[in-house]
């Protein structure tokens, strides 16, 4: 399928193709039974006369194969036999029963339809893809209707299902928690959703730290306590950042499948073996629903992923140059504990807009040009996290466990800051 269609296969370039590869249990019915395999991307691809847009060899699953098993066996007899050698193949589709007919076609509807009702709208696709326009004689694959049902989930990216909603949700209260959970879960095997959901997540587990560590520096509150914990935060979504961009840039433009993993994220659909029917549209269109989510999201000046690498490398930066004047003045000190006295933090009178505006007026201009840069990566990562949100990519409208979980666990230290602003208990 190119963008608008169904990429054919001639009956030559079909025969050509090496079934010992495509079924190696030597019986392609015994291989379309299995459905984890049906799904997930064969290596190596198919090869055809028309290559994607961008000169590969599009990637396939064994489903095409299997979804014609029916029209394979009768063109075995009628079409193919005459004009190549299809004694070579023959073999691979000897049990052509109406019994395996069916359990082949019947497994395939079924993961169509999941995949549909998983999508984040499913309105788009429930008529091309209900059971009614996906079998004939309820026997073998409609394949005009699977066509129609795979352009309704295929050409655009309201066929992908939602983002996990504890990432962000959580992300905004419990960075480090979140990063080390994420990186447990190995950020290299990530779904195209989870990685742009945790791109500004992991941005904010570095960037605000390291701004506030700037401004502490400025007022000379130099502790090894924020610095560490502002490093460790740092480590740890640097390697969740750079999962992401690694991921989304390999995806971007080469028109390549995604790995099982990823499929396995992104769908999870039982009927499809653990992995989803999105999986298959490389086989029929030069680009999937993840590639195009990235041309409408990551490419953009603002909204994409082409300015993050320069906030990270900003913040690298500063962190480098915080760490080394915290080093300079302890070494310089008496032992590493320094001889500065330590400041009492005032936190009315932090919170004093008045004094806060003396402070700015007082900084040095370099002060306000570091602040200003900080400023701007704030603005881009807040811009990234609301185009993200703006693109339905998480559910707005249902509240997970952990969300609820993290907002709650913030209302004791919000009501003791009530209470220290206000001097009276606000629960009596």
């Amino acid at each position: 399928m190119t963008k608008k269609d169904v990429r054919c296969v001639s009956s030559a370039q079909f025969a050509a193709q090496p079934f010992d590869q495509l079924c190696p249990s030597g019986d392609c019915w015994t291989d379309c039974r299995d459905l984890e395999r049906l799904y997930a991307p064969l290596p190596g691809g198919i090869a055809i006369a028309n290559q994607t847009a961008y000169g590969t060899p599009p990637n396939i699953t064994l489903w095409p194969l299997c979804a014609g098993l029916a029209n394979i066996t009768q063109a075995l007899q009628d079409e193919i036999a005459p004009k190549v050698e299809a004694d070579k193949f023959r073999s691979f589709f000897t049990n052509s029963t109406q019994e395996n007919l069916r359990a082949v076609a019947a497994a395939s509807t079924q993961c169509w339809t999941d995949t549909c009702a998983k999508a984040r709208h499913p309105d788009n696709c429930t008529d091309p893809c209900a059971a009614v326009n996906l079998l004939e004689k309820r026997t073998v694959t409609q394949l005009a209707g699977t066509r129609e049902c795979i352009r309704s989930l295929c050409l655009n990216i309201t066929g992908l299902p939602f983002g996990n909603q504890d990432i962000v949700g959580i992300g905004c209260y419990f960075s480090i928690p979140l990063a080390v959970a994420a990186f447990f879960s190995n950020p290299f095997t990530l779904d195209p959703l989870n990685a742009f959901g945790l791109l500004p997540v992991s941005i904010n587990g570095f960037l605000p730290q390291i701004f506030t560590l700037m401004i502490m520096n400025n007022h000379d509150l130099e502790s090894w306590y924020p610095l560490v914990l502002t490093s460790v935060s740092y480590l740890l979504n640097t390697v969740i950042f750079w999962a992401g961009i690694t991921y989304l840039n390999g995806i971007k433009g080469h028109g390549t499948a995604l790995k099982a993993p990823a499929y396995k994220s992104l769908g999870g659909i039982q009927s499809c073996g653990g992995m989803t029917g999105i999986g298959i549209c490389l086989p029929f269109q030069d680009d999937s629903p993840p590639a195009f989510l990235i041309q409408r999201y990551g490419t953009a000046a603002w909204t994409g992923i082409k300015l993050a690498p320069w906030i990270w490398a900003w913040c690298t930066i500063s962190l480098l140059v915080l760490a080394f004047s915290q080093f300079r003045l302890s070494w310089s000190g008496k032992g590493w504990g320094g001889n500065r006295p330590h400041k009492v933090l005032d936190i009315p009178h932090i919170a004093s807009v008045p004094e806060w505006m003396l402070q700015v007026l007082r900084s040095s201009p370099a002060y306000l040009v570091i602040s200003a840069i900080f400023f701007v990566g704030l603005v881009y990562q807040a811009v990234m996290f609301y185009s993200f949100i703006g693109l339905g990519l998480v559910d707005l409208h249902t509240w997970t466990f952990g969300q609820i979980v993290a907002v709650a666990v913030w209302v004791p230290p919000v009501v003791d800051y009530l209470h220290l602003q206000t001097g009276k208990p606000i629960v009596p």
